[in-house]
């Protein structure tokens, strides 16, 4: 099915069986894409496929749903601010990332890249990767509650490579992940090849290093195992860390690089989008090609390899209806899985 210009983030509310996709680049009034122009958001209804298109705000880079509240939130790299979609009536309002008594964006998040919510506390987190900051926001009033400075966090004495970490950790903050069974937020740090694990009651955090793992981008938690999941791009791989143990895992040497990750939590089945290069005969001419989605058995660290479309770079599963789906970034796609 077709879906926006340059689909990069996909979220399900199971609820009303609505898929979110948001899409970076704008659409001007002739069809044509206009890099100038604010993104959109791609609803589409599970039971027929049908696509609606919303109109967001400047590169909208991650969606999160909350089935509770019906509402959708999107973080928007190009304003530095976070989109909120109701999903009955598809109409929007923009929250601004930082206090309301702060004077400066550099008080606030700086190139959001993640959004996730904790939906027995109706908590929304955003990361700030440019800003090292995450960003904890009230579900009812909208209000920028706290943000958290993730730069420079301690080690978690637990973890076995606690030692490993020094006083650069916490750096550039991307993907984020919630359990909210403990009330805790995991965020994937890019730069500083770590974990952060903010307490929600808190707010305070610690660090989980990671040893042979380069650019750690997405990550994923099951509260039911306790198990957390990283893709790590530039080192194609994947990390387990054992929530209790703190201790990881890592799976290298993949056909691609692991850009998104999403749980099945009713058959333990984890997924990772992961788009592939290709090296032309000129020097330079580097293609990405059709990618593949891996599947990773929870329960064996398995892996499956499924042929996917150009550049697979988000991925959200419905486990209820076993579905998979992946947001083809360079085919402008999304393709429709059905879970193993």
């Amino acid at each position: 099915m077709k879906a926006g210009a340059e689909p990069v983030s996909v979220a399900i509310n199971e609820a009303t069986n609505k898929i979110y996709v948001a899409n970076v680049k704008g659409i001007d009034k002739h069809g044509q894409v206009d890099p100038n122009a604010p993104g959109s958001i791609t609803v589409i209804d599970g039971r027929t496929n049908k696509p609606v298109q919303v109109k967001g705000g400047y590169e909208p880079s991650a969606i999160a749903v909350n089935p509770k509240t019906n509402k959708i939130y999107i973080a928007n790299q190009g304003s530095n601010d976070l989109t909120v979609l109701d999903g009955k009536t598809n109409t929007t309002k923009t929250i601004r990332l930082r206090p309301t008594n702060a004077t400066s964006i550099y008080t606030g998040i700086l190139t959001p890249q993640d959004v996730r919510i904790n939906t027995v506390t109706n908590r929304i987190y955003v990361s700030g990767t440019q800003s090292n900051t995450i960003a904890v926001i009230d579900g009812v009033t909208n209000k920028v509650l706290q943000v958290i400075k993730t730069e420079g966090l301690p080690a978690d004495p637990q973890a076995p490579t606690a030692k490993l970490a020094t006083s650069q950790t916490g750096l550039t903050p991307t993907s984020m992940a919630i359990d909210e069974k403990r009330n805790l937020i995991y965020a994937a740090d890019f730069t500083s090849n770590d974990v952060a694990v903010i307490d929600g009651k808190t707010n305070k955090g610690t660090i989980i290093p990671l040893v042979d793992v380069q650019d750690p981008y997405s990550i994923k938690v099951n509260p039911n195992t306790n198990k957390i999941y990283l893709g790590n791009l530039t080192s194609r791989s994947i990390t387990i860390i054992d929530g209790a143990t703190k201790a990881a895992t890592t799976i290298g040497d993949l056909p691609g690089k692991p850009h998104d990750v999403a749980i099945n939590m009713k058959t333990n089945k984890i997924y990772f989008p992961s788009y592939v290069l290709f090296r032309g005969a000129q020097v330079g001419d580097d293609k990405q090609i059709t990618g593949v989605v891996l599947e990773l058995d929870g329960a064996t660290n398995k892996i499956t390899t499924i042929i996917c479309g150009v550049t697979p770079y988000a991925v959200a599963v419905d486990p209820t209806l076993n579905k998979v789906y992946v947001m083809n970034q360079d085919s402008d796609s999304v393709t429709v899985l059905t879970g193993g």
